[in-house]
């Protein structure tokens, strides 16, 4: 507690003394007039009642890294991402402690491009459609958002694609080198057409990876427009292609290995070739009806059709998926005792359909000549295990409310209600059709308060829930092969209280808040012999918070921005049975850490632009140590020592060098990454109870990044 008081200490004195220069009514307009659109209707990001980040597209243009969103995200407080250096398995992006358990991929928080999300009904998201090149903005909702997106536990992110309005043609090429054999080659294109702003980009990359079998290849062609059908009509077409022949999966090590041998790889890696290869194409629109001053219809369309073969230890899967969903949402104004009330109602409709294919993973015969391009010609596919289709519809029904009584308050609530539906119909065995139902009725109230012209309070409730997906269903100890049975949705409380300070002469925008996380029944990975991730559910636990950032502008071209996390994320009641020499033993994790979220996080950067184009950036990190099991440790059947159960805390530099020039025909630019500059051993992810307390997933020393990019 006493870092939390020492925060608010500081950041009430901040208050207090920048309260004391000279205001100016521009930097106040500035930041008024930021809309933030991740609460499915626009609110000024001073008044929205949740804690908001703004990314803006003059960060996101300085990274040249194209391979992880870590340097994008990391400077939010709150959010967490683990770069695996493992393409296969993507990111692991955490909110508040949400998504620590990810086996692949993003879980627990809900991710849009252009409005279209990429998580699927289930609650997984895959970021294959995620060209970093091309992201031009991010809006990040902290805390459940079962509320406005259903299945969410932790939050949401939002990212918009770069679209300017601009009469002319451009195009752009882009060519990015990197350590461990990076090469990319972006082109895009931007322009008008009648009423019609429009972007085409295509992409093509490969890498050998910093370890041995990481290596990958990909390529993608993204499409967007936006078009005003009439003075009243708005639309909006996107469609993404992404194509991986082929993702080669290095997995995770020991303690030792990860500090003493960081590239290397287990035997069981090259033994079963894991690896993935990805297909997937997704298209959707938006379209924009206003009635009236006072009322306007929004309504979203979109599919996905994805193919997967993906080889782990003893297994094969081969998943063919259909998704599609649609949206449409009624906002009106009224006028209230002279006074705006908003309501926003709406229905989210959504179906998956999925055919899962499982096979005895028989392994590669001679690895000496393995290909990547042909891995899943020279694996041995052995016995059928696993063949049946998996289906997942969801509905959603809900209601908000935004009413501004006076010039300094907000106030907002929010319901809604979701029904699933899980059908697991068995092909193999004996062509049963098997159903599991579940819904969930979401609760969020808020407010935010005008203290002073440029300090506002706010405060939420939310609850929030979050269903199992279909591969965790599936993944059975058991051994039917059919769905765990014992899996329920994890469901979570939440209460947040906080302050937003900024203005200008020098220019400076804050926030801090503390909020208290409650979560039942939540959802726990951990590994058997085979290696293969299975899913139970611990009874509670409890997370207390604290965020705060300063974005600080003391001359023009000097910008500090610094950020700190605070995380006490802890079981409160959690039993593990294990047996021991033939006696059953029941161990309670209550008090224990949840594995793989650091306690604390901070991190600083400065950034300086010089007149003659040359803008510079270098930022540090600051992770705390963390558990990588729910034991804290070694259980009752182990005695190895407790170092190898933690990852170590880690300080990290990196320097970002950006140019840009303008010729008569063309601008040239320049982009410059050095990550790790000190070249620091550490390990930037863990697998939570890994099997063979191989939990750890070594980070590279140094790295560089260089882009070329012409503007034409």
């Amino acid at each position: 507690m006493r870092i939390i008081f020492y925060l608010l200490l500081f950041f009430f004195l901040t208050i207090k003394l920048f309260a004391q220069e000279k205001r100016d009514s521009i930097i106040f307009t500035t930041i008024d007039s930021i809309e933030v659109k991740a609460s499915r209707y626009s609110f000024p990001l001073t008044e929205t009642p949740f804690s908001i980040d703004v990314i803006n597209s003059n960060s996101l243009s300085k990274i040249a890294n194209p391979l992880s969103l870590k340097e994008a995200l990391n400077s939010n407080p709150g959010l967490f991402v683990n770069n695996r250096y493992n393409l296969s398995q993507d990111d692991r992006i955490i909110l508040r402690g949400i998504g620590t358990r990810a086996q692949f991929g993003v879980r627990g928080i809900k991710i849009f491009l252009d409005g279209i999300p990429l998580t699927m009904p289930d609650g997984q998201t895959q970021l294959n459609n995620l060209d970093i090149n091309n992201i031009g903005k991010v809006e990040i909702v902290k805390g459940p958002s079962s509320v406005l997106y259903g299945n969410s536990l932790g939050g949401a992110i939002l990212f918009e694609s770069i679209l300017k309005n601009e009469e002319v043609f451009s195009i752009k090429p882009e060519l990015t080198f990197g350590s461990f054999g990076l090469r990319k080659f972006n082109l895009k294109s931007q322009g008008k057409f009648l009423s019609s702003n429009y972007t085409i980009g295509a992409y093509s990359a490969e890498s050998k990876g910093f370890r041995e079998h990481s290596q990958a290849k990909f390529y993608g062609i993204s499409f967007l427009s936006k078009t005003n059908i009439s003075d009243n009509i708005f639309l909006s077409l996107i469609s993404n292609y992404y194509n991986a022949p082929y993702m080669l999966n290095p997995s995770t090590l020991n303690k030792y290995d990860s500090e003493n041998n960081p590239t290397t790889v287990r035997s069981s890696v090259k033994t079963f070739g894991t690896g993935k290869k990805v297909e997937q194409f997704q298209n959707g629109l938006n379209l924009q009806f206003n009635l009236n001053d006072n009322s306007k219809i929004k309504s979203t369309l979109y599919g996905v059709t994805r193919s997967l073969q993906n080889s782990i230890p003893g297994r094969i899967i081969e998943l063919e998926r259909l998704f599609a969903g649609a949206r449409i949402e009624f906002e009106n104004k009224f006028d209230v005792l002279n006074n705006e009330l908003f309501t926003l109602t709406g229905i989210d409709y959504e179906a998956q359909s999925d055919k899962r294919k499982e096979f005895v993973n028989g392994g590669i015969n001679d690895y000496s000549k393995f290909n990547p391009s042909k891995l899943f010609n020279d694996i041995i596919y052995k016995d059928k295990i696993v063949d049946q289709n998996e289906n997942v519809k969801s509905l959603g029904v809900f209601a908000h409310l935004n009413f501004k009584p006076t010039e300094l308050l907000t106030l907002f609530a929010g319901i809604r209600f979701d029904d699933y539906l899980f059908e697991i119909k068995d092909h193999l065995v004996n062509s049963n059709l098997y159903k599991i139902k579940m819904n969930n009725f979401s609760e969020m109230l808020g407010f935010s308060y005008k203290v002073k012209n440029n300090l506002t309070l706010f405060g939420n409730y939310s609850n929030g829930f979050q269903t199992p997906t279909t591969n965790e269903l599936s993944n059975n100890l058991s051994g039917d092969n059919l769905y765990n049975k014992s899996l329920n949705p994890e469901k979570i409380d939440n209460y947040e209280i906080g302050f937003r300070f900024w203005q200008l002469a020098p220019n400076i925008f804050s926030t801090i808040s503390l909020y208290k996380m409650d979560l039942t029944d939540m959802l726990v990975s951990y590994e058997s012999a085979s290696e293969e991730t299975f899913y139970r559910n611990a009874a509670s636990a409890d997370n207390i918070g604290l965020e705060a950032k300063i974005e600080y502008q003391p001359v023009n071209n000097l910008e500090i921005i610094s950020s700190y996390s605070f995380m006490n994320f802890r079981y409160e009641n959690y039993i593990i049975t294990e047996e021991v020499n033939g006696i059953i033993i029941q161990h309670q994790l209550a008090e224990n850490y949840l594995p793989g979220i650091p306690k604390n996080n901070l991190v600083l950067s400065a950034s300086y632009d010089f007149p003659f184009g040359l803008t510079t950036q270098l930022s540090f990190t600051w992770t705390d140590k963390y558990f990588t099991n729910d034991f804290n440790g070694p259980n009752s059947n182990s005695e190895s020592e407790l170092t190898n159960y933690v990852n170590d805390a880690y300080s990290l530099f990196n320097l970002n060098l950006f140019y840009s020039h303008q010729l008569n025909f063309a601008e040239i630019v320049l982009k410059l990454n050095i990550e790790n500059l000190f070249n620091v051993r550490y390990n930037d992810s863990i697998v939570p109870n890994a099997f063979g307390n191989n939990f750890f997933e070594p980070a590279s020393g140094r790295a560089f990044y260089f882009s070329l990019s012409i503007n034409l």
